[in-house]
């Protein structure tokens, strides 16, 4: 019997799958998981993201076994674990959904010098190697990416599942690593994610342009963790735009644009993983304060809307993306602390913690990145707090010491509490004193062309 391996990575799925329709064509389908120890360290395995992941394993071996098949685990670098159990059913094929961070590539890279590798899409909704513009260089405009990116042929139909799968071979396999974790109030898995995706459609899409940036409000899909790990397909989440009418469908797909600007971005210039875009942002006089880091993550900084993202980020793994750059602008602007140390930390926490989108997003609101907000916005947190929590009910849900303040008050007319501390530094000075660091980087990086 022919077989060919179907090497699931972020591809939690059986819907939508381009790997697996191709493996399926190439032979009797072996699915295999990898443990990547570059992936799998001491401390991803205390993460929130590990138990979603884990847990979306446990959820697609189940579905596996109920279709006749079985999930084959293996532990150990790809490149030997790939082409060790290619080996072993004769020289199998391999199909997996192509990545683009900067490890990912490496990584198939030296699996394509060991076994036969086909990549197929479907992480993003445009390949990135064809989002250029005329002149064959990456966007650098959000702009330029969505014209592009609009005009880009339809995807092709989703597919189901397949109903029967053949039975693996007799191949040793590890234990899957078993976890029922719910995490941001949702089971994982592919039905799970199927089922959150019709709850939005079916309740707040059609409200969602209107929503989406309030802090009190279920506004949101809350989907991002299923995407991560694959546990459904982007082309299913723009399908459901068709579900919304013009303004919540625009608002929706433009998200959707966003994720593939950067993982583009990081796919052509894999150097913003850890570097600035921006020239300028090499010569940033960051304060870099570890003290001032610390109360940041623990949300006592004694900005109420700062606060609140913090501690339900510390609590859940998960953030409003309008609480995201409040807080992220907050660190970066108001206490100059660099932005690859907000990053760091978002991504041991968050569950839907993703290189491209998670470096894009920091790079944005540090103003360093590609079509980045101006270095001279600057969030004022009780305006924020006041525009996206008119009635104060999100920062009463997550500070605690202010829930007997009322109303709007809890932004910025606090009464004196023993509990809660004041600002840990004035809005005024430190939209200054960021204005002033920002400028300076920017004329010594003019001065020393």
């Amino acid at each position: 019997m022919t077989h060919a391996i179907w090497w699931i990575r972020r591809d939690l799925r059986l819907a939508d799958n381009a790997a697996l329709c191709a493996a399926m064509r190439s032979g009797s389908v072996v699915p295999l998981f990898v443990l990547d120890p570059a992936l799998t360290g001491r401390s991803a395995k205390r993460s929130r993201r590990w138990e979603f992941l884990t847990s979306g394993l446990t959820a697609l071996a189940s579905e596996l076994e109920a279709r006749g098949s079985r999930l084959i685990v293996r532990k150990g670098a790809p490149a030997r674990e790939v082409a060790r159990l290619a080996h072993e059913l004769g020289g199998a094929p391999v199909f997996a959904e192509e990545d683009f961070t900067p490890y990912a590539r490496r990584r198939d890279e030296a699996v394509s010098g060991v076994v036969r590798l086909r990549l197929l899409p479907g992480l993003s909704l445009r390949h990135p190697a064809h989002m250029l513009d005329r002149q064959g260089r990456p966007f650098v405009t959000f702009r330029g990416f969505r014209q592009a990116w609009l005009a880009s042929p339809k995807l092709q139909a989703l597919n189901d599942a397949p109903a029967r799968l053949p039975a693996a071979p007799a191949v040793s396999s590890e234990p899957a690593p078993s976890s029922r974790s719910r995490q941001n109030g949702h089971d994982a898995g592919e039905c799970a994610a199927r089922a959150a995706l019709e709850k939005f459609v079916t309740e707040r899409i059609e409200e969602y342009a209107a929503r989406r940036d309030r802090l009190d409000l279920d506004g949101t899909s809350r989907l991002s963790p299923y995407v991560r790990f694959g546990m459904i397909a982007p082309s299913r989440l723009l399908a459901a735009a068709g579900r919304a009418g013009p303004d919540s469908s625009r608002a929706w797909i433009d998200e959707l644009v966003w994720r593939d600007f950067h993982i583009a971005t990081l796919y052509h210039i894999p150097a913003t993983a850890t570097g600035n875009f921006a020239p300028f942002g090499q010569r940033i006089r960051w304060r870099n304060d570890q003290g001032e880091f610390d109360r940041w993550k623990s949300g006592t900084t004694g900005y109420p809307v700062v606060d609140a993202g913090m501690r339900q980020l510390a609590s859940t793994g998960w953030i409003h993306n309008r609480s995201r750059m409040i807080v992220a602008s907050f660190l970066v602007k108001h206490l100059l602390i660099d932005w690859r140390w907000g990053e760091k930390y978002f991504r041991e926490q968050l569950v839907d913690g993703d290189l491209a989108a998670n470096v894009g997003g920091w790079q944005w609101v540090a103003g360093t990145g590609p079509s980045s907000s101006p270095y001279f916005r600057i969030f004022n947190p009780a305006l924020q707090g006041a525009r996206f929590d008119p009635g104060g009910d999100f920062v009463r849900a997550w500070v605690s010491e202010l829930r007997g303040v009322r109303g709007a008050d809890v932004h910025d007319r606090l009464p004196e509490l023993s509990d809660y501390p004041p600002p840990m530094v004035d809005h005024r000075f430190a939209r200054a004193r960021a204005l002033e660091v920002y400028r300076s980087a920017i004329k010594e990086t003019r001065e020393s062309r």
